[in-house]
């Protein structure tokens, strides 16, 4: 059956062969029609050397939905084992982490990434940290520049302040 998946027809003592679904011994592909640049279904297990499930087709716009339309509670879990991170990475080809989301378990923090370097944390006590990974002190937003300005504010209506501190009395 070229590699195809056999399925029973419904009809007595008749098989039929999946043309879009096929399996090569290692390979499971599921394809589907494909109309101008958008790819209706391709999904691949096992596609490349580091994957273990991959969705879409090179050079095809891919978009995953996860979810339905009606009284519908999704979650997408992702898990790992007690020291690991869980990532989202953003990027392309040659560089696949130019922009990263990252939950590291263990250590209990989330960070954001741009451009490949750590640019924001939020500790597992809640504290925003700009600029590094280490909190100092108990603040709750904690910005380290080692030059240029750290935090620019501006306001641009004379009627009010840009930033106003203040303890709990007033």
């Amino acid at each position: 059956a070229d590699n195809r998946v056999i399925t029973g027809s419904g009809t007595a003592n008749t098989l039929e062969g999946e043309s879009l679904l096929t399996f090569d011994g290692s390979l499971l592909t599921a394809s589907g029609a494909t109309s101008g640049t958008t790819t209706t279904f391709n999904v691949k297990a096992g596609g490349g050397p580091q994957d273990i499930f991959t969705v879409g087709k090179d050079g095809i716009d891919t978009k995953v939905k996860i979810g339905g339309i009606q009284n519908c509670h999704t979650d997408l879990f992702l898990e790992s084992h007690i020291t690991e991170n869980h990532n989202i990475h953003f990027g392309h080809s040659s560089s696949v982490s130019r922009g990263q989301i990252k939950f590291h378990t263990y250590n209990n923090y989330m960070a954001f990434h741009t451009g490949a370097t750590e640019r924001l944390r939020i500790d597992g006590s809640g504290r925003l940290l700009v600029g590094t990974t280490t909190a100092t002190g108990a603040a709750n937003l904690q910005l380290l520049k080692s030059s240029g300005d750290g935090l620019l504010v501006r306001n641009h209506d004379t009627n009010y302040e840009g930033i106003i501190l203040s303890n709990a009395s007033g």
